[in-house]
């Protein structure tokens, strides 16, 4: 699973991935890793960045096939 940048700017948080599980609880156990690429004060290109175009990734696991 990815963190898309959605838009221009500069990144304002000090860990969008460290963000993402603390506003999303839940699939925080089926979360094997995650690494964030784009942090505080990195330049966001928005959604027609020709590089890197994601600020964070997760690897998401489920042991049962579906991910809650």
């Amino acid at each position: 699973m990815i963190i898309p940048q959605t838009q221009s700017g500069v990144m304002k948080t000090p860990d969008a991935g460290v963000d993402f599980l603390i506003r999303h609880p839940e699939p925080r156990q089926q979360i094997l890793d995650y690494d964030t690429q784009m942090k505080w004060g990195a330049i966001l290109e928005g959604p027609s960045a020709k590089s890197l175009w994601w600020i964070a990734y997760f690897s998401v696991f489920s042991r049962s096939g579906v991910v809650v």
